[in-house]
């Protein structure tokens, strides 16, 4: 069997898509070799990568949905978030884990892409799903750390495996009504500006032997409601049953 890479893209609440991915993979014996993840796919990532074996329906239906939303300045409860994880991940390293584990961040005042593959967990995983008003960006070395889904939101490029398996939950851009809100716009923008990067960063890695799994539905990245988790787990699984013959060729 061939080495295969697992890549979860960013989206919020459309990365239950990623659970929906793994079961269907775990069911049809397909090896994964390592992980890369970003923002809440990294989330999907880590918990996977602790114990592939898991099964990860449990992790998502054992989420209080309730209190994952915070009344602070932030909207994502970290504290909940962080006695969530520590539940299913009991590595407290990065390198500890069962499966090679990377994802990315970026630093808001260069630019610069960072890339976590070693050291602590936390607080590095909160770096990848760091946005202003949703959670607070992370301090570390001198640099102010956001949500990787800024320079890469389906980070295939940091597949070291020629045979990538990449989940594509980019939000789309919504039909805008005549008199659209700023928020509307300012989220279409980042949609459109994710899409298109995401777009340049598959071209560029058209060398390597890629199932693209996309997710087609309008469930928003806020959408946290649990009849959404369970429609997009599904979503996942059926993506992948979908492609089982492509996905079987590549890992032969």
């Amino acid at each position: 069997m061939k080495k295969i890479s697992l890549v979860l893209g960013g989206g919020g609440a459309r990365g239950f898509f990623h659970a929906g991915v793994i079961k269907a993979l775990g069911g049809l014996k397909i090896g994964i070799s390592e992980v890369r993840g970003v923002s809440f796919g990294a989330l999907m990532g880590l918990v996977y990568a602790s114990s592939p074996e898991r099964d990860i329906y449990e992790v998502v239906r054992s989420i209080n949905m309730f209190r994952l939303f915070s009344f602070s300045s932030e909207l994502i409860s970290k504290k909940y978030v962080r006695r969530l994880l520590r539940k299913f991940v009991k590595e407290k390293n990065i390198e500890d884990l069962k499966l090679p584990f990377s994802f990315n961040a970026v630093d808001i005042s260069s630019g610069k892409e960072v890339v976590f593959s070693k050291g602590k967990i936390f607080p590095a995983i909160f770096a990848t799903m760091a946005l202003p008003g949703v959670v607070a960006p992370v301090r570390r070395n001198g640099m102010l750390l956001c949500d990787g889904g800024i320079s890469s939101n389906l980070p295939v490029h940091l597949a070291e495996k020629e045979n990538v398996i990449a989940c594509d939950v980019n939000p789309r851009p919504s039909v805008l009504g005549r008199k659209p809100g700023k928020v509307e716009i300012m989220l279409n923008m980042i949609f459109i500006m994710q899409e298109k990067i995401t777009e340049r960063i598959l071209e560029r890695s058209a060398g390597k032997n890629m199932v693209v799994l996309a997710l087609d539905d309008s469930a928003g990245m806020f959408d946290f409601r649990r009849s959404t988790a369970e429609r997009l787990m599904k979503k996942g699984y059926d993506a992948v049953m979908r492609n089982k013959k492509r996905i079987f060729q590549l890992a032969e």
